[in-house]
């Protein structure tokens, strides 16, 4: 088990496609983020520094990628940092717009 989302506020999405998944339009606080890949390949977690409205998957430049493996689960801890916004999508290529199809993703906030 892990402690993160006892440091902070936790926020579930369940990600099935390459929508866009808004935490904030707004400045926030990530302490970390509990992602599990239940996808059979890899999968790319593409962050954007923006509102959902201004992000169009496959064709704005992510902020920052992060990859996971086939069917595991990892904690990506951020320790408070500060983000202008926060927006995700998960995908099958680093900077692509095709979606997973089987991704939970907390994210914990403060």
């Amino acid at each position: 088990g892990n402690i993160m989302p006892a440091m902070g506020t936790p926020s579930f999405f369940a990600v099935t496609s390459n929508a866009n998944q808004q935490v904030s339009a707004g400045k926030i606080s990530i302490v970390g983020i509990i992602w599990h890949n239940d996808d059979s390949a890899a999968r790319f977690m593409q962050i954007f520094q923006k509102a959902s409205a201004d992000v169009t998957v496959g064709t704005t430049v992510p902020d920052m990628v992060i990859q996971i493996g086939a069917d595991s689960e990892d904690e990506i801890t951020f320790y408070g940092a500060v983000f202008t916004a926060f927006t995700f999508a998960i995908t099958t290529t680093r900077t692509g717009s095709t979606g997973g199809t089987a991704n939970d993703v907390t994210v914990v906030t403060n």
